[in-house]
């Protein structure tokens, strides 16, 4: 489901409702936010949940991040090409020389269709 509109209409409400109804049944729950700060940043809200289920620390590593990734995205990849992509999106070192072929629309392309198969698991 997926809760969206305009400021002071209830969003937060409605969802906080719908959580105490449905809170013994199996479910997940994934919240994004947007901010004023980081409007030029289209996937701002995607990076801080990944980082935050991540459990990414200030003083990891670049490696450090990508096991942590791998961990969290690995069962439900269709391919690692998914994980170096969202890895790419998080600025972290990439393994795979393919996604420098990939022009900007195909990677984009490519990185929405990765969160989406993210999404579906």
């Amino acid at each position: 489901m997926l809760i969206s509109g305009e400021p002071g209409i209830g969003k937060s409400r409605l969802a906080t409702e719908l959580s105490a109804r449905i809170g013994s049944e199996p479910h997940t729950r994934v919240r994004y936010f947007c901010s004023a700060h980081h409007q030029e940043t289209a996937f701002y809200p995607i990076i801080v949940q990944l980082e935050h289920a991540s459990g990414f620390a200030h003083s990891d590593t670049g490696e450090e991040k990508l096991v942590k990734l791998r961990a969290l995205l690995v069962p439900g990849s269709r391919s690692d090409n998914e994980v170096e992509l969202i890895a790419d999106l998080l600025s972290l070192p990439s393994e795979t020389a393919d996604l420098l072929d990939l022009s900007a629309q195909r990677k984009r392309d490519r990185l929405l269709e990765a969160l989406a198969n993210q999404l579906e698991v």
